[in-house]
């Protein structure tokens, strides 16, 4: 993360916190949008700070108007982020590594496999299934 992304305000919550946010930070200049934006809160963004540099991410950025981006591009530095989508991956390297080890068929070995990765038979079995092709 850069240094401007650091000390960049963020616009999120619901439009009323989003707008006392904006009057807030007036002197700020640098924004993080992470919210869909529409044309007004752009608008009173622009007019009531001293923005030089907006934030947002590729998804937010696909939601506004293409003019309104053009616009905003010629105002101020616009900077459109990739951003991580979805869940957090819980399966590491060294529980893949578990995974693909071949199984030998003792008694009581998967329920300490389970226990020593702390997931369910079920996870097990699926995420098994997804790095292998099979699941037994």
């Amino acid at each position: 993360m850069s240094s401007s992304e650091q000390s960049a305000v963020e616009l999120k919550g619901s439009r009323g916190e989003i707008y006392s946010k904006i009057r807030r930070n007036k002197k700020k200049k640098v924004f993080w949008i992470k919210v869909k934006p529409g044309v007004r809160l752009i608008v009173y963004l622009l007019n009531t700070t001293k923005v030089r540099k907006i934030i947002m991410s590729r998804g937010i950025a696909s939601t506004v108007n293409q003019n309104v981006l053009d616009g905003l591009k010629n105002v101020v530095e616009l900077e459109i982020v990739k951003s991580k989508k979805g869940r957090k991956n819980l399966l590491t390297k060294e529980k893949e590594k578990i995974l693909k080890r071949k199984r030998r068929k003792k008694p009581g070995e998967l329920k300490r496999i389970l226990k020593e990765m702390g997931i369910s038979r079920r996870t097990y079995y699926y995420w098994k299934k997804n790095i292998t092709g099979h699941s037994k």
